[in-house]
């Protein structure tokens, strides 16, 4: 029900391995990959921005680096504006504390497409 309530203004329809939004554009579903569970900290790290805004109506941005291991967040950055630049050095900050994680995980947003 709750998939419904909020998806069921914007007639998004799941047929056949094709989700077709409003009726015309339609996008191939993938084969997902389940999730690997790290079995030691340090292994995998996941990487995301939030966004919010402020009641002058400023918007501002968190990065959030997440353990996978033990849900340890190692880093939340806050601007109104993260550069890659930025990011890189959180990054650095992290693997000096922490060591070089075996992976990185971040979704499919347009966040990352310049790093």
């Amino acid at each position: 029900m709750g998939f419904g309530r909020c998806f069921g203004s914007s007639e998004i329809q799941v047929k056949s391995g094709i989700i077709s939004v409003f009726g015309g554009y339609t996008v191939p579903l993938r084969d997902r990959l389940p999730l690997t569970i790290p079995d030691r900290p340090n292994v995998t790290w996941s990487m995301d921005f939030m966004c919010d805004s402020l009641m002058d109506g400023r918007r501002f941005r968190i990065l959030n680096v997440i353990d996978d291991f033990n849900r340890e967040a190692l880093a939340m950055e806050v601007d109104t504006s993260l550069s890659s630049d930025r990011l890189i050095r959180v990054l650095d900050r992290i693997s000096d504390e922490q060591g070089f994680p075996s992976a990185i995980r971040v979704d499919n947003g347009p966040e990352f497409a310049g790093v």
